[in-house]
């Protein structure tokens, strides 16, 4: 029989209350009742049903103890609270839904990102086993709760599970960051081309476009001292900024920030001189991005009514019906871009939706919570989950990727960029 003395007696009395439904409806019944009743002050009343709701209790107490002597009696729909973390005795539906992996997919990523290998983890204090740390960063990422929430699954103590959520988060950062930061990794030729050909399916104007550039905001917790300084004007909150370079095959490729709230995107992409890499990580290819850029040969951005006035000017030797057909052209080109653009803004939800610890604002401070750390963490698994579904990259060719200025991709010397047949099968399950 387990023993649930390190649980909370509110979880240690849902959880046995929850053994089966016909003992929670009672118990809500009754609940309801003594509150109705009391209100009426009839006294007797409520007492009675108090005393009848504490008799179905301790009766569910009883059931819920044979079940536990037996496993041949577990009840599929109730989750057997243990102080050993077991990714086995979790169902399928469970693990997808609290980690949004499979659990063949965690146990190979957790082999791909070294979290395996004592060499490279030592330098890291994991207080418990790196895997287990791993799954508390994909639960805590995953769903927007409270740390003693996740008791119910690994049963440990809250500041436990934050400093292994902590490590692990800078473990993956410090290991992977390069592979967000472009210009300083080497896109494989291959990959670019891809890239090239996913961009002229979407439009017939530019036929070197490779990338979708966009800034995004993640909300963050009103600070104590100095708030007017990440405090957005548009947003009317505040915020930290980050600038998304996404290619057409829905992977980011560079994650520009954290910046203070009020910088301007073009301002924010000037800084990092991202123009600047990807000339020199991607020559050839362009970015197409929204009004806020300055557009250049590389930079591209939609065309704008004084452009478009304009267009007599610019091209005198037009005749006044090739300039209306020209602008007409221009137009129906921005139209069809912004609906090539929407991928990337459909890519932010997607993050949001697969790992939405962020909407819970109030605990985005910034001091006590690694917010920027965080964000790293979850737009890099996403870009994993959208490489598992896709045949032309696998997940060990990523994380493969050569480090620009090493003879040897640095820290992923280990990992071989030719899968066999059964590792292939393994990432898709």
């Amino acid at each position: 029989m387990d023993d649930f003395s390190g649980l909370d007696d509110i979880q240690r009395r849902c959880k046995l209350a929850k053994k089966t439904n016909a003992i929670v409806e009672k118990v809500k019944f009754f609940s309801n009742a003594a509150y109705f009743l009391s209100l009426y002050h009839d006294f007797e009343v409520a007492r009675e049903a108090q005393r009848r709701e504490e008799e179905i209790i301790n009766e569910a107490e009883v059931e819920a103890d044979e079940c536990y002597e037996s496993d041949t009696q577990y009840p599929d729909c109730y989750y057997r609270a243990s102080f050993t973390f077991n990714l086995e005795a979790l169902k399928p539906s469970r693990i997808w839904e609290e980690f949004r992996f499979t659990r063949k997919q965690i146990y190979h990523l957790s082999e791909l990102l070294g979290l395996n290998d004592p060499d490279i983890t030592g330098e890291f204090e994991f207080r418990r086993p790196p895997l287990e740390c791993f799954c508390m960063l994909l639960g805590r990422l995953a769903v927007p709760r409270r740390l003693i929430d996740m008791t119910e699954i690994f049963a440990e103590d809250k500041t436990v599970m934050s400093r292994c959520v902590l490590e692990c988060a800078r473990f993956i950062y410090r290991r992977f960051r390069y592979l967000l930061s472009i210009g300083d990794y080497e896109i494989p030729a291959k990959r670019l081309n891809i890239l090239q050909e996913l961009g002229c399916k979407d439009q017939d104007y530019y036929d070197n476009l490779s990338f979708f550039l966009d800034g995004t905001v993640i909300q963050v917790n009103k600070p104590v001292h100095g708030g007017d300084v990440l405090y957005n004007g548009h947003k009317h909150f505040h915020a930290l900024k980050y600038q998304v370079l996404l290619g057409t095959d829905d992977i980011v490729y560079s994650l520009e920030g954290p910046a203070v709230g009020p910088a301007h995107d073009s301002r924010h992409t000037i800084g990092v001189h991202l123009e600047e890499r990807i000339i020199e990580a991607a020559p050839g290819c362009c970015v197409y991005g929204d009004e806020a850029y300055k557009g250049t040969d590389v930079m591209r951005k939609p065309f704008n009514k004084l452009q478009l006035h304009r267009v007599p000017k610019t091209h005198p030797h037009l005749s006044p019906e090739e300039c209306e057909k020209l602008i007409e052209d221009l137009k129906l080109h921005n139209v069809t871009m912004a609906k090539a653009r929407v991928r990337i803004e459909n890519h932010f939800a997607k993050i949001n939706q697969q790992f939405n610890l962020f909407k819970l604002t109030n605990k985005n401070r910034l001091g006590s919570t690694p917010v920027g750390i965080l964000y790293f963490c979850a737009v890099f698994l996403t870009n994993i989950r959208t490489i598992l579904r896709r045949r032309d990259l696998s997940v060990r060719q990523y994380l493969s990727w050569r480090r620009v200025g090493n003879d040897i991709a640095a820290d992923n010397s280990s990992l071989d960029e030719e899968n066999s047949e059964e590792e292939d099968d393994l990432e898709w399950l």
